[in-house]
């Protein structure tokens, strides 16, 4: 996954070197290096959407709730890791607001209790998809953030924002299996 991550920032770098930078590069390194061990917990492989948010899904009511029923989009869709597919829509909601992240989360673990090492594969996963949203904003010059902002500034704001909703959702969810 690293080296998909390097790929991505790099092609994002020769569409615009100034917003990815050889500091962005080594950082989001040392911050997959850091995660290493848990993204080598083995995982039975599922279908990855890899854009896996409310504007692609259908959802119906029943009797249980709200239930997703169907998506669409799935272009970039191949078999891996299903928890990678959380991290586009928790990015969506921290973006207006950590309530309904956490609560995306804590159902998420409530129906699918996680692996060990399951908030350090988050961050991991919350680093590929925003490398691959990154690069595709550069490849686009699509900006709405200050001009200042580099890939570490942009992604590690996701980071920070996410740290809080692991720690309430997490802690419970993954000791038992640990």
């Amino acid at each position: 996954m690293a080296e998909r991550v390097r790929a991505r920032l790099t092609t994002a770098q020769r569409h615009n070197p100034s917003a990815t930078t050889e500091a962005d590069l080594a950082w989001t390194g040392d911050r997959l290096a850091e995660r290493a061990s848990a993204l080598a917990v083995p995982f039975q492989p599922r279908l990855v959407m890899e854009d896996y948010k409310e504007g692609n899904l259908v959802v119906r009511r029943d009797a249980g709730g709200w239930a997703v029923s169907g998506v669409f989009d799935l272009a970039q869709s191949y078999f891996g890791d299903a928890e990678s597919d959380l991290a586009r829509t928790l990015c969506s909601y921290l973006d207006e607001d950590a309530g309904p992240a956490r609560e995306f989360l804590r159902s998420y673990l409530a129906a699918r209790p996680p692996r060990p090492g399951f908030p350090e594969r988050a961050v991991a996963y919350v680093l590929l998809d925003r490398a691959l949203l990154w690069e595709f904003f550069q490849r686009r010059g699509l900006r709405w953030w200050p001009e200042s902002w580099t890939f570490q500034t942009w992604a590690d704001r996701y980071l920070s924002l996410l740290a809080p909703v692991l720690a309430g959702c997490c802690e419970r969810a993954v000791r038992p299996q640990e």
